[in-house]
């Protein structure tokens, strides 16, 4: 069986049970996923090692140096839409939410910047 491009690298920064419930969403869309705690995603994205197409998360503010050169997806409860603001392509989807509105988000995002 061929494997099929990377249709995007996405960084799921969320707790365990969103991350790999999210991770499974996007993996089944043939995006590439990392789900990492706070301080690997900043070390990753600060590496500049492996190019990253999308930053999904509930700790925006933790990232706001990536603000000009990453996307973000913002998923939260309880959100605090100026934090998002700060970005220069971002979105917040409220939780819960649906598949498909989720993934309307992604492929918006991924190909914004």
């Amino acid at each position: 069986m061929a494997v099929l491009p990377s249709r995007g690298r996405i960084v799921v920064i969320e707790d365990p049970f969103v991350a790999g419930f999210l991770r499974s969403i996007l993996a089944r869309r043939g995006y590439e996923v990392m789900a990492l705690e706070a301080p690997e995603g900043a070390a990753l994205l600060r590496s500049r090692e492996q190019s990253v197409d999308l930053l999904i998360t509930n700790l925006p503010s933790e990232f706001t140096e990536f603000s000009q050169t990453v996307p973000l997806l913002y998923l939260a409860a309880f959100p605090e839409p100026e934090v998002a603001a700060q970005f220069l392509a971002s979105r917040l989807l409220p939780k819960p939410f649906q598949t498909e509105q989720f993934l309307s988000c992604v492929e918006e995002l991924v190909h914004s910047m």
